[in-house]
């Protein structure tokens, strides 16, 4: 037996290190972003970051991501050819790190699951990028000799951090995506007043409504969230639920604000980027006879079907029929540069069945004609389907469109 290699999928990864300087027992993110460039897709797709020791993993922004040790393993998922995404990963840096610079490699690969694939059926790709940490020096805590020592502030100043991650990596136009703004005050002593996020959701997104922990959110496009006052090492939250309406990479960003000052180095905007699949949509494609003779009919059928849990728009479901076959009919199709396209609109688990004629050209010898359709759309996955039939060949040449042939209706010779 032997097996036909798939097309690699080349993977690309890039590794952005957090702003300079993080400051020693801080958090700090990496950011990692991620394509496909095809030719073809990519099953279970992972990224493996081995941590220097001195950081510690703390979390991810899509869930997607788990420790053992310093060892990190993000699972993304299959992965689309000309799909794109973000991830980024937190980490803490260890107080023993201050004053160092540190570089920290990652890698991308597709690793399929499933143990039945034979070397020959695995999709080779991979890729690396590594990425710096700039820890900045410990503040120096004791005077100089002829400097006497300052005294201590008797408050401070509040220093907001926002951060956001997402719950549903992987999904498909139609489901739900969850993201989840954290704000916390990590100055000393002094509260912030008046603390209020604001989250703008990127185009594909639709909001759904959004839950703070405390205080009250109004608004879609953007929702603002008014969170009162946070006391000195507090935390806030609030989770936003949206719809996914297009496929592609969706950015999610959010602000928090305070007419308390904030000290210097406070981060007070982060984004989540989520990758959408597109929405669940076959097509199956049946020809009414196995075999025909030269300008014999075959009525092919195509089968459209929604799985997705939303409405689908735009789509369009061509069809270029082979040498060997001309066509006769395509009801509801627009016939443009050689091919027949039919435009649908699919509600949540609807059907749609096309049907195309076509006519049997003279051929000088039998063959076996496969016919392929595509249905494609801006929210769907793209499918293919195809259906064959045997046409008798006959002697001498096969006939061509011209003045001695006559010829189907939109082109294609047959008696």
């Amino acid at each position: 037996m032997s097996f036909v290699p798939i097309p690699a999928a080349d993977l690309e990864l890039t590794k952005v290190g957090p702003p300079d300087p993080v400051q020693p027992g801080d958090v700090g993110r990496y950011t990692f972003q991620f394509a496909n460039r095809g030719p073809s897709n990519a099953p279970d797709v992972t990224i493996r970051d081995t941590l220097p020791a001195g950081l510690s993993f703390v979390g991810d922004t899509a869930g997607a991501c788990t420790a053992a040790g310093q060892a990190v393993t993000c699972s993304l998922g299959p992965l689309d050819a000309g799909a794109a995404g973000e991830l980024g990963v937190d980490v803490r840096v260890d107080p023993s790190l201050a004053g160092q610079t540190v570089r920290n490699a990652a890698s991308i690969a597709a690793e399929p699951g499933d143990p039945n694939l034979v070397p020959a059926e695995v999709v080779p790709s991979s890729n690396s990028d590594a990425a710096d940490l700039v820890v900045a020096p410990l503040p120096v805590t004791s005077p100089g000799p002829s400097q006497p020592a300052p005294s201590p502030p008797a408050g401070g100043q509040p220093r907001l951090i926002v951060e956001k991650s997402v719950r549903g990596f992987g999904a498909r136009v139609g489901d739900e995506l969850v993201w989840s703004v954290r704000v916390r005050n990590t100055g000393n002593n002094t509260p912030a007043s008046g603390v209020v996020v604001t989250d703008t959701p990127g185009r594909g997104l639709a909001v759904l409504g959004a839950s703070p922990s405390a205080g009250s959110c109004a608004g879609t496009a953007p929702v603002r969230c008014s969170l009162g006052d946070l006391a000195a090492g507090a935390t806030a939250d609030v989770e936003l639920r949206t719809r996914a309406t297009r496929k592609g990479s969706v950015v999610n960003a959010a602000q928090a604000a305070s007419p308390t000052p904030s000290a210097a180095g406070a981060v007070l905007e982060a984004r989540a980027t989520a990758t959408v699949r597109g929405a669940d949509a076959r097509l199956r494609k049946t020809s009414a006879r196995a075999r025909a003779g030269a300008g014999d009919r075959v009525t092919f059928t195509l089968t459209a079907r929604s799985r997705a849990r939303v409405t689908v728009s735009e789509l369009r479901v061509c069809d270029r029929l082979p040498d060997g076959l001309a066509f006769v009919a395509a009801p509801g199709a627009r016939y443009r540069a050689g091919q027949a396209c039919w435009t649908l609109r699919l509600r949540a688990g609807q059907t749609r069945r096309l049907t195309l004629t076509a006519r049997a050209a003279e051929l000088a010898r039998t063959r076996r004609i496969r016919n392929t359709a595509v249905l494609r759309g801006p929210t769907v996955a793209t499918r293919s389907a195809r259906a064959a039939v045997t046409v008798r060949g006959l002697a001498g040449p096969p006939a061509r469109c011209g003045a001695a042939a006559r010829c189907g209706r939109w082109g294609g010779a047959f008696d």
